[in-house]
């Protein structure tokens, strides 16, 4: 044992490995006999770094060992993040090829109703063939007054197929009657009237068709729900608002066809006589915003009266709701 020149006390001892294991063992013996009487603790002997004191465990220790597990902590926390971030990746990559797959599933189903739309539409007007393209018609001039009313594409779809397939319950109608070419009897047009619940019942079990149906039963209504009139509401259980938006439309549509084409009983009349026909009944037998985006849309009216191709229609439709 020998004094240390770079400690600051009056003493400091080292022990270290000698070959005298017997020397060794003396010198700590001593050592901790003076610890025991409490003169090492005297001695304020310094070693390098913290203050030794023998037999009792150094204030770093647990310091020392929080700090490991702190470290030991956050790099857990770390690879925890790093596990997490690559599973939500993943689940992410599966939902975006999911709702992918999803929507080509809802672009088939979508094409779908509108090809069964355009065959019950064909349907009715091989039977029905006074109308002659009829249907088609109506549902061009549906589609205009309503995107001249704000409606989003997808409700513009839906009104499509209403409007091609708002007659489908005239199936249900005798020919004789569909092929008269007079005007009707009182109890020839009783048993026409039952035409829109004969369709709603034909939609009813038609999976994705609930909107279709509505408009399909409910596009002989009147605004105002007058049922003893020349025109009377059929089959008389909604009016005003209560009435499906697209019904309301379909109703404007089809009496314009209507007017505006030829019938084995009188001459097609035109555009303006049409509308001036329709806004006299505004308020009564039709929606007033209807008739108002009627009015408003002539131009676009004609047009459609003109040109009788739907293939603009459809590549609108397919642009904008991903046919």
């Amino acid at each position: 044992m020998h004094p240390l020149e770079e400690t600051t006390a009056d003493y400091a001892m080292a022990v270290s490995r000698h070959r005298d294991q017997k020397l060794v063992s003396i010198l700590n013996k001593g050592l901790l006999k003076l610890h025991a009487s409490g003169v090492l603790n005297d001695l304020h002997a310094n070693w390098f770094g913290p203050t030794l004191e023998v037999g009792r465990e150094s204030p770093l220790v647990p310091i020392l060992m929080g700090a490991v597990g702190l470290a030991t902590l956050g790099l857990g926390l770390l690879v925890l993040g790093i596990y997490l971030e690559r599973q939500v990746a993943r689940k992410t990559a599966e939902l975006t090829e999911a709702n992918k797959l999803l929507s080509h599933e809802q672009q088939k189903l979508a094409k779908m109703l509108l090809n069964a739309a355009r065959a019950l539409g064909v349907t009715i007007e091989i039977k029905d063939f006074n109308t002659g393209n009829h249907s088609q018609r109506v549902a061009r001039v549906a589609y205009v007054l309503g995107k001249k009313m704000g409606l989003r594409e997808k409700e513009l779809f839906t009104l499509y197929l209403g409007a091609l397939m708002h007659d489908i319950g005239k199936v249900g109608v005798s020919d004789a009657i569909l092929a008269k070419a007079e005007v009707l009897s009182a109890e020839e047009y009783r048993q026409m009237r039952f035409h829109p619940e004969i369709g709603d019942s034909i939609l009813r079990n038609v999976e994705g068709y609930d909107e279709v149906r509505e408009i399909v039963l409910y596009h002989h209504e009147r605004w105002d729900g007058e049922s003893h009139l020349r025109y009377p509401a059929y089959p008389g259980w909604r009016c005003g608002s209560a009435i499906p938006l697209g019904a309301r439309i379909v109703a404007v549509a089809d009496t314009f066809d209507a007017i505006t084409s030829d019938r084995p009983y009188r001459a097609a009349q035109t555009v303006s006589e049409a509308l001036a026909i329709i806004k006299a009944c505004r308020g009564t037998q039709f929606d007033p915003a209807v008739v108002d985006a009627a009015v408003l849309s002539a131009d676009d009216l004609r047009q459609a009266l003109v040109n009788p191709d739907d293939s603009d229609y459809y590549k609108n439709m397919e642009k904008n709701i991903g046919l």
